[in-house]
């Protein structure tokens, strides 16, 4: 509900009044007047002021409405939140704000591009953000996909991959998930590719997968199709297969029908990415390739693609 004038005015306007009455009658000088409209307090009539009031009642901790007037003009509207509130909340708030937007003076740009975080304790981003807006059902999907699940952050975009389709809207989910190296990593494969999936009015989802608390160059899952059944145990034996040989730093690349195998290795180890590629073969996946750089040197102890 739009608040038209401030608790403050009202309780000023009952002191003028009472202040009256306690003086009997009011001097007759013309410039007295009986009405407190001088004080009222007027509904936001731009942006800026928008953003203060969405702040002043609560509704968000911090907000932000721009205009950029660059190439096509596009409004971004930034909403943020000290602690996240449920997906349903953050729905409810952007609604209430995008409909005030439409009802201020001047004209809306046509683009908008929306933004609704909070910080996490590591001090990173947590929430979603949109290059274009999609309606409500695709940001119920990308709330829920964060919301108390190992994703922490959805963009989406959209995107020409090449593929002659033109441009698709591509949902891209960061996500960390308890693990002590690659191997429990790729094990969450069937878990994170669970989630961003089946929203309509987004043609496909890619996700990125880390070890909580550590740095992605430590351990990295980048799958950009799926999910694909049988694949996380694929992956989690050549997880094993990696980590038994002493590789390290090690990342997957999915692609759906490749999987590459990359990271650390010692001299030693040179015959490991012929090991690698031909189990992921015979277990199915179409394409499969490995490279293992020396850790000492820039050059491979072994890089095989077939």
């Amino acid at each position: 509900m739009r608040t038209r004038v401030s608790t403050s005015v009202a309780l000023s306007a009952a002191a003028v009044l009472a202040l009256t009455a306690c003086a009997g009658s009011p001097d007759p000088s013309p410039t007295t007047t009986s009405s407190p409209t001088s004080t009222a307090v007027a509904d936001p009539t731009n942006l800026g002021e928008l953003e203060r009031a969405v702040i002043d009642e609560g509704l968000v901790d911090s907000a932000s409405f721009q205009v950029d007037t660059g190439q096509g003009s596009t409004l971004t509207i930034q909403l943020f939140w000290d602690d996240v509130p449920s997906a349903a909340d953050q729905l409810a708030a952007f609604t209430e704000v995008d409909r005030r937007i439409d009802e201020l003076p001047d004209r809306r740009p046509e683009a908008t591009q929306i933004v609704l975080s909070t910080t996490r304790p590591d001090g990173g981003f947590s929430g979603i953000q949109t290059g274009y807006d999609p309606g409500t059902e695709v940001l119920t999907g990308m709330l829920e996909a964060v919301d108390g699940t190992v994703c922490h952050s959805a963009n989406l975009a959209r995107r020409d991959t090449g593929d002659g389709s033109g441009e698709r809207a591509i949902l891209d989910l960061r996500c960390a998930v308890e693990a002590t190296d690659a191997v429990g990593l790729a094990g969450s494969y069937d878990e994170v590719t669970g989630i961003g999936t089946g929203i309509a009015g987004v043609d496909a989802t890619t996700w990125e997968v880390s070890i909580q608390r550590r740095s992605t160059s430590e351990a990295l899952l980048r799958l950009d199709a799926g999910p694909v059944d049988g694949r996380q145990q694929v992956l989690v034996d050549a997880m094993t297969t990696a980590v038994g040989a002493g590789a390290a730093r090690l990342t997957v690349i999915d692609s759906g029908t490749s999987v590459v195998v990359a990271g650390f290795a010692d001299a030693g180890q040179s015959g490991l990415c012929t090991t690698l590629v031909d189990q992921m073969t015979a277990a199915g996946v179409e394409r499969a390739s490995a490279r293992l750089q020396l850790r000492d040197a820039q050059d491979w102890a072994c890089n095989l693609n077939p």
